[in-house]
């Protein structure tokens, strides 16, 4: 994995060419592509998307066939094989894979990595690339920062441990804040950004957040009980074989198949097999929770700010509550009534006006002339919110005894079919 330039991405795959050259591992003539050369037993890396090829950004695999006169070549990887024809291959859509960005790294999970990083690292790429090893994660500070290197080149000054050392450490506690369109909102405090801008950023991170998966430790808890259960089962299966092999058969049976130690290495070998199929799930499980925790540990300050801003939606429509049921505004008292004043009508007058407040708030309808505003044309989720909070108030009016129910305006009503 790698934080720094091309120029040192294409420096590492030399390396990582020589010694796998030392090894023995490439052979055959070379694919010559621009300044690229692919062997068989090159590491590659596509780098688009191609349906008729039937690759994806990132996929890593392995050189198994050069074709030097189609200049074309075949890719082993997880998925399968892939051959990459001469159109893919001159666009430029391939590379060596020695080393890697962190960002193709994300969602990697390998025994040891080894970070190039330098002085424009940021917490979410440092969170990244230290949570792909499993065994180890290691980092290499340059001697010289990369403002030093680009206004003095070669001339650069060498930082001592000390200065590399803060460099990192103060890039971790850098964040890289992603607002998009809310990029203006960021010197403004939470408390004061409109509700509108609040509900989109709380989207957007909670997208960011669920991207992490779902939280499969449960799931990892049952699979290791039941690996304990199952190693003690196979333990004693396999004794239960060498005790049948190690005995002594009356000389008349022993041209007869052992039926009994065949029956008895066919069940070891049937919990054999699924105590391999049990490891198998439970490294999935583990790698997945891995996974899931690497990424909520690079985005925790998007959970911190999830939390802030439901506190401040959540104080909104407290404050909207309170004002409804202490003075009703028109569009409450021309859909619903006054306020009962005690009893079961009292208690429901006030549960549908906090849902009618909670649905303003949350869609920021500020028009006071209609109860829900218009009703939603283009999301579903929105529509079955609107049909519901407007089911509701029309159950509390038959309740509460109102005959006449309020003009379609009075509702935002638009769609004459679902109208009071």
């Amino acid at each position: 994995m790698l934080a720094g330039r091309r120029s040192e991405v294409a420096e590492l795959n030399v390396h990582g060419r020589l010694r796998a050259e030392l090894a023995g591992q490439l052979t055959g003539d070379p694919l010559h592509i621009g300044s690229h050369q692919f062997q068989i037993g090159d590491a590659v890396m596509t780098l688009k998307n191609d349906k008729r090829v039937g690759v994806r950004n990132g996929n890593r695999g392995v050189v198994v066939h050069v074709d030097i006169e189609a200049r074309s070549m075949r890719v082993r990887t997880q998925r399968g094989d892939a051959d990459l024809p001469a159109r893919y291959l001159d666009a430029g859509h391939v590379g060596h894979a020695y080393a890697m960005t962190v960002n193709k790294a994300h969602g990697l999970t390998c025994d040891r990595t080894m970070t190039l990083g330098n002085d424009q690292v940021y917490r979410e790429l440092a969170y990244e690339a230290l949570s792909r090893g499993r065994l180890s994660n290691q980092v290499y500070m340059p001697k010289s920062c990369t403002l030093d290197i680009e206004e003095d080149g070669p001339h650069a000054r060498t930082a001592s441990l000390a200065e590399s050392t803060e460099s990192l450490d103060r890039g971790i506690r850098r964040r890289r804040n992603k607002h998009l369109a809310l990029d203006e909102l960021a010197t403004v405090p939470i408390e004061a950004w409109p509700t509108v801008d609040l509900h989109a950023e709380k989207r957007r991170v909670e997208q960011v957040l669920g991207a992490a998966g779902p939280d499969r430790q449960r799931d990892l808890d049952s699979l290791l009980a039941r690996r304990i259960v199952a190693v003690d089962d196979l333990a004693e299966a396999n004794v239960g074989v060498e005790s049948l092999r190690g005995r002594k058969r009356p000389l008349r049976e022993r041209r007869k198949p052992d039926t009994e130690l065949i029956r008895a290495t066919s069940r070891a070998d049937n919990l054999q097999d699924r105590f391999d199929r049990l490891d198998y799930e439970i490294a999935s499980l583990e790698t997945s929770q891995h996974r899931r925790r690497s990424h909520l540990a690079a985005h925790e300050a998007d959970a911190h700010q999830l939390k802030a801003i439901e506190a401040v939606i959540d104080g909104r429509t407290d404050k909207a509550i309170a004002r409804s049921v202490t003075d009703p505004p028109s569009y409450i008292s021309k859909s619903l009534g006054r306020r009962p004043g005690r009893g079961q009508p009292d208690r429901e007058w006030v549960r549908t006006v906090a849902s009618v407040e909670r649905y303003r708030v949350e869609h920021d309808i500020t028009d006071k002339r209609a109860l829900l505003g218009p009703y939603p044309e283009d999301n579903p989720f929105d529509q079955m919110d609107w049909e519901m909070i407007h089911n509701r108030v029309t159950e509390t009016r038959q309740e509460l005894g109102i005959e006449r129910a309020p003009a379609p305006q009075a509702l935002g009503i638009e769609l004459p079919s679902i109208g009071l």
